[in-house]
Parts: structure tokens; C-alpha cells; sequence
């Protein structure tokens, strides 16, 4: 994902329009949809951190550093979006994955006391071994089992007719 996808992602998952967030960051309107679209991505520290505050995210987060989102609430760090999606991926796949024998969650690693990475780690009920996977390489697996199980419904339906 963009820069410029990830600002409008943020603005309209906050319900702020582009007024709005021109305001905020003391620009205006046409300076914020030049941002959105790309046409600005050497992004001023002033303004990446007006962004991330204005935009309840962090830098990181806006240039792609990290693939999961962070906030801050009542001082508390609390990740965002991204670990939601990941536990309603595994979620939708544990009774998939202990059917071949895997068990399936998200893992947060830390580093220095700071929050680091996400990723998942299967392990396997038959060996005991586990390994990690990214977050891309899971949702890869999940868009697979759906479009290999719609296709075979959409075959089982054909030759019905």
C-alpha cells in the first residue's frame, strides 16, 4: 500500500474529510488530496507527525515501515486495525488448520521493550514444530481455501443444471 493510500485509508476510517484534515494540519484541501494520490511522498517530519497525530496512527504506520498500525489512548499503546484482522484471520482458520493437524495465532514480537513486528506462528499438532509466516503469506492462504471452495460450489452448481 501507498503512502498516499494509507493517509486516505486512515481519513476515512476516522469518518474525517479532506477538509477536516486540511485544517488540522494547517494546509489546504488541494495540498491533502496531493498527498492522498502520491504526488507528494518526501513527506516533511513536521508534517508526517501532524499526519500521525491528526490521523490517530503513527509515522511507521503512514510510510509503510510497518504493516500494522499502533495508536495511543489514555497513554496506552494499543495496536490498531491490523491485529484485529489478524485474529479474525485465525479465527476463520483455526477449525481449517486443526483438521490437517495446525494450530494457528497471531504473534506480536518485541524489541527493547517496543512493539517490533506481527506475524503468525503455525504450529504443528502432530510434531510439535512451529514456524512463522507473515501476515501477506496467511492472507494468501486464507484468499486460496475461499477461491478454491467457491470454485468447487460454482462446479458442484453447473452440473446440477
Amino acid at each position: 500500500m501507498t503512502i498516499g493510500k494509507r493517509i486516505k485509508e486512515c481519513r476515512i476510517k476516522k469518518g474525517m474529510s479532506v477538509e477536516e484534515l486540511a485544517q488540522k494540519l494547517d494546509k489546504n484541501r488541494a495540498t491533502v488530496y496531493r498527498y492522498e494520490k502520491g504526488e507528494i511522498e518526501n513527506l516533511p517530519t513536521t508534517i508526517l507527525e501532524s499526519l500521525a497525530k491528526a490521523l490517530d496512527t503513527t509515522p511507521a504506520y503512514i510510510m509503510g515501515w510497518r504493516d500494522f498500525d499502533i495508536i495511543e489512548k489514555n497513554g496506552e499503546k494499543i495496536i490498531s486495525r491490523k491485529q484485529e484482522e489478524r485474529e479474525e484471520i485465525s479465527d476463520f482458520l483455526n477449525p481449517i488448520f486443526a483438521e490437517i493437524g495446525f494450530n494457528i495465532a497471531p504473534h506480536t514480537y518485541y524489541s527493547h521493550g517496543s512493539l517490533a513486528d506481527m506475524k503468525f506462528i503455525v504450529h504443528s499438532l502432530d510434531h510439535g514444530e512451529s514456524s512463522y509466516f507473515d501476515y501477506e503469506e496467511i492472507k494468501e492462504i486464507k484468499e486460496n481455501i475461499l477461491m478454491y471452495t467457491k470454485f468447487i460450489i460454482n462446479e458442484k452448481m453447473l452440473k446440477t443444471k
